[in-house]
């Protein structure tokens, strides 16, 4: 059913960096990731960023869900992590299809079963792993993603991935630095 929903309709197509939903905006439509990667951040009044989760290709973003559902403000922000390419389903045809489309309300309850899943892991990560070891699975997870034993990420991206600050985060890398498990560089993260 969402790979029909997307080759019937027209893709929207947005940059790398484009601040799709901004926290406290109204949610008015859902999107379907075609291509390209989201991520989606929470953000401090002091500007402390966590991030929530990534959207691949054929995901829902579960908080624009809840919101469409719920008809509440979006409580973070969606930023482009690539150049994206999506389809956009209008909240009266959301509704429509969850109403009337039993392989479309399963695959956006499915979706949101599997987030909640995840986000509850990422909570008790941030909240019972010390850091370094939690920094060092998200090294070796990224590389996994890559394919490559080299990181491109400044040390306040790594900061926003996994909760923390960006001086904690460096201090942590020159750790591992110190133990012979990583190579840093400028912009650089090699795992030995």
């Amino acid at each position: 059913m969402i790979l029909s929903y997307l080759s019937q309709h027209p893709q929207f197509e947005a940059p790398a960096g484009s601040v799709l939903l901004s926290q406290g905006q109204a949610c008015n439509d859902a999107l379907i990731l075609a291509s390209g990667r989201l991520k989606v951040i929470a953000r401090s009044p002091e500007g402390r960023e966590l991030l929530l989760y990534r959207i691949e290709p054929e995901q829902f973003c579960v908080l624009s869900t809840a919101c469409l559902l719920g008809h509440d403000p979006f409580p973070a922000e969606v930023i482009c992590e690539t150049d994206i390419s999506a389809t956009v389903i209008p909240k009266a045809e959301f509704h429509r299809l969850i109403a009337s489309q039993q392989s479309f309300q399963e695959a956006v309850f499915r979706g949101f079963s599997e987030r909640l899943y995840q986000l509850m892991a990422q909570i008790e990560s941030v909240t019972l792993t010390a850091l370094k070891p939690r920094l060092w699975k998200y090294l070796q997870n990224r590389i996994g993603e890559q394919q490559s034993s080299q990181l491109t990420l400044t040390h306040q991206e790594i900061a926003v991935d996994i909760g923390s600050s960006r001086e904690v985060i460096s201090r942590q890398l020159k750790t591992l630095e110190l133990e012979g498990l990583i190579e840093l560089s400028r912009g650089k993260i090699t795992l030995l």
